[in-house]
């Protein structure tokens, strides 16, 4: 049982999480809205049920590859890695263990679509300009793919090898995007992406309470 201070020290930190994630996404909606382009132009309407569906698809394959690459490389003698795995330790899976599933779930929508909002809707077109479907690898293109996918990387920076990470994996919810014109498919990437490695975190931060409650019978 979890105890009422728990509870709410998990609802605070949920509620922080949230409105953070919302600010983000109010923010690219805020710029496109001032500078141009709007995100918004690259998510389908709402009632186009077939193209949303299957870019809920799409986004939700896309994140497979993604998940398993970075679950691959956790398991390398590198001291970065190991550092990220002490930052793991210390301070997301505590946080994430208090967190139930709905809450992680939320959090990782949240997170799917508001940064993508802001860094592959806007700042990623934004740098771009239109995009030509028939040759839409231009050196602009893959230039504006890559300062996105630095800038997604900058502001995920907790330790030296989460910013290489999250370069990459910004660049490749870049891809996407000017892949399918689609900004629903790396949102969805996205979110999956981050569920999955919520319920990592949890697991693992699950597992090793009770290790510690074995070893101290």
């Amino acid at each position: 049982m979890t105890s009422p201070t728990s509870d709410r020290t998990s609802d605070s930190l949920f509620a922080t999480a949230i409105s953070f994630e919302l600010a983000v996404g109010f923010g690219g909606l805020l710029l496109g809205l001032f500078l141009g382009p709007d995100a918004r132009e690259y998510v389908p309407e709402w009632f186009e049920y077939p193209v949303i569906g299957s870019a809920i698809a799409w986004g939700t394959v896309a994140a497979l590859p993604l998940t398993i690459a970075v679950s691959l490389l956790s398991f390398l003698p590198l001291k970065s890695i190991r550092d990220l795995h002490q930052l793991a330790q210390r301070q997301l899976m505590p946080m994430f263990s208090s967190f139930s599933w709905i809450q992680l779930i939320l959090t990782a929508i949240a997170a799917g679509i508001c940064e993508e909002l802001l860094f592959r809707g806007w700042l990623q077109c934004w740098l771009s300009g239109p995009i030509d479907p028939t040759a839409p690898w231009q050196p602009q293109v893959v230039l504006a793919v890559v300062l996105a996918g630095v800038a997604f990387g900058i502001c995920h920076s907790l330790t030296p090898m989460y910013f290489v990470l999250a370069t990459l994996a910004g660049i490749y919810f870049g891809v996407l995007l000017v892949e399918t014109t689609n900004l629903l498919i790396p949102i969805t990437a996205h979110a999956v992406y981050d569920i999955l490695m919520f319920i990592r975190l949890r697991k693992l931060s699950l597992r090793g309470e009770q290790t510690a409650k074995q070893t101290a019978k």
